[in-house]
């Protein structure tokens, strides 16, 4: 059962963050071609969910993967690096269900909308309290409406067009955070590298 543990928030109300495991699943992850040797490297650049500490972004699923990466880079075609690990975690705050947004104090729409305040502010307690990672809504609302399909052209075959993704579950990893029986395995599968690119409605 997931554990419901307070966490101090700035100005000292107090919230909850559902914990809950991770366990067996495969994650994706991608970088810019250029980028490929940080593949697994978290970073310490600030995004949605981090400010001042390293960490490391994933996906449940690749094209959810690939959204984030069209999410910014429209139909301007670009080469990636796409890779797959495994991991098993004891403790990653649940921020999907509406069971843990509804203790954590936060809506869908405070923490996929496009200031990162919240969102940042919860990342820094699960990191500052020693959670492993967050289970996180992925930001790609309305992407789909732009850009209905997206063309994957790996390297080494064919390519294709496949559906955008409406909605999906990203992973943020927090390494530093692992539990000594937690596991993160790198390139369970071999890297592919792709050229990807949205296509605009109409």
């Amino acid at each position: 059962m997931p554990l419901a543990r307070p966490a101090e928030a700035p100005g000292g109300r107090r919230l909850s963050l559902t914990v809950v495991p991770f366990l067996g699943d495969v994650v994706y992850r991608q970088v810019r071609y250029a980028r490929r040797r940080l593949l697994w490297i978290p970073s310490i650049d600030p995004y949605r969910w981090s400010v001042g500490f390293p960490a490391l972004y994933t996906s449940l699923f690749e094209d959810v993967a690939i959204a984030e990466r069209i999410k910014r880079t429209g139909a301007d075609p670009t080469r990636i690096v796409l890779g797959t690990a495994r991991t098993e975690i004891q403790s990653v705050a649940d921020l999907i269900t509406p069971t843990g947004l509804a203790a954590a104090g936060v809506t869908l729409a405070d923490i996929t909308g496009p200031g990162h305040v919240r969102s940042q502010r919860l990342g820094r307690e699960a990191y500052d309290r020693g959670v492993a990672g967050l289970l996180v809504p992925a930001a790609i609302f309305g992407l789909a409406e732009i850009f209905p399909t997206f063309r994957y052209a790996p390297a080494r075959g064919r390519s294709a067009d496949r559906s955008m993704p409406r909605d999906g579950v990203n992973l943020v990893l927090f390494l530093e955070r692992f539990a000594p029986n937690d596991a993160f395995v790198r390139d369970v599968r071999p890297r592919r590298t792709v050229t990807v690119c949205g296509i605009p409605a109409g």
